[in-house]
């Protein structure tokens, strides 16, 4: 059986075991390698599945991920350090584990820009993740620490400031490189950069050096006496949805643009090069 399937037998509890490439099942119990790396475990009664927080190899990491897909949404995941919780030791191990993640986040907000939100949303899982713990399996997690009503409206004010001005930084990024590109791609049409792709950039087209060619600023070409073909039954009225240019396929065209594939070419760059005599 391949991994994918075993993970969704333990998930779905289909078998009652079964056996993978260094991975299998046996009851609600899951094991990557050997039982010396118990990787999950399933509580049907109170809906939890534990997944072993402790790392053990890029293999077993490729394991979990499969146990993670196979899990449905029924199932709250919590990653903990000894997911057989058999014992009273495992118990309190797995809530002192996750009241230290509450800790760290608590810390970490303090000094959180961008990922201030994603701490605020870790924080909150972390808190529901620990009273379910506790109540589920009957002990107890003392006062579980978080932030008072006011702190939290802080918090989250902070953190969408935070955001905005991330954005707005991106934005102005992403104009700096738009008009950099723009000039090499003004070299580019006039065959004085040696760069090829352009993604930053509505398509552009350019005649090859030796007149045979239509090259876009993505690296894709076509044969001109083709191209001419096609763009001729285009001013026609032929309906050119599905015809072919050396191996190219047009998905559709209309007053704006033609598509082909993952070109988007605007038919003023068309329009532009083909009209040149």
């Amino acid at each position: 059986m391949n991994n994918a399937l075993l993970a969704h037998a333990w998930a779905n509890q289909t078998r009652e075991k079964a056996k993978g490439n260094n991975f299998y099942f046996e009851g609600t119990k899951i094991y990557s390698y050997g039982e010396h790396y118990l990787l999950g475990n399933l509580f049907p009664e109170q809906k939890i599945a534990l997944i072993n927080s402790r790392g053990y190899s890029s293999t077993t990491g490729k394991h979990t991920r499969h146990a993670l897909n196979a899990l449905s949404s029924q199932w709250t995941i919590i990653r903990t350090p000894r997911p057989e919780a058999d014992n009273m030791n495992a118990h309190q191990e797995n809530a002192a584990y996750l009241a230290e993640l509450i800790q760290k986040s608590l810390k970490d907000i303090k000094t959180a820009r961008v990922r201030l939100g994603q701490i605020l949303d870790n924080l909150d899982t972390q808190r529901a993740n620990l009273k379910l713990y506790a109540r589920s399996f009957k002990i107890k997690a003392g006062i579980i620490p978080g932030l008072s009503s006011k702190q939290k409206t802080k918090y989250v004010a902070l953190a969408r400031e935070y955001i905005t001005r991330a954005e707005a930084s991106a934005i102005k990024r992403q104009e700096r490189t738009k008009a950099a590109e723009a000039l090499e791609l003004e070299s580019w049409r006039n065959h004085n950069s040696t760069k090829r792709y352009f993604y930053n950039s509505d398509i552009a087209l350019r005649m090859s050096a030796d007149g045979k060619r239509i090259e876009t600023s993505r690296g894709a070409e076509v044969g001109i006496l083709t191209a001419r073909e096609v763009y001729k039954r285009y001013k026609a009225g032929e309906a050119l949805k599905g015809a072919k240019l050396n191996g190219f396929t047009i998905d559709s065209i209309d007053f704006e643009s033609v598509v082909i594939g993952c070109h988007i070419i605007p038919l003023t760059e068309i329009e532009k090069i083909m009209e040149v005599k």
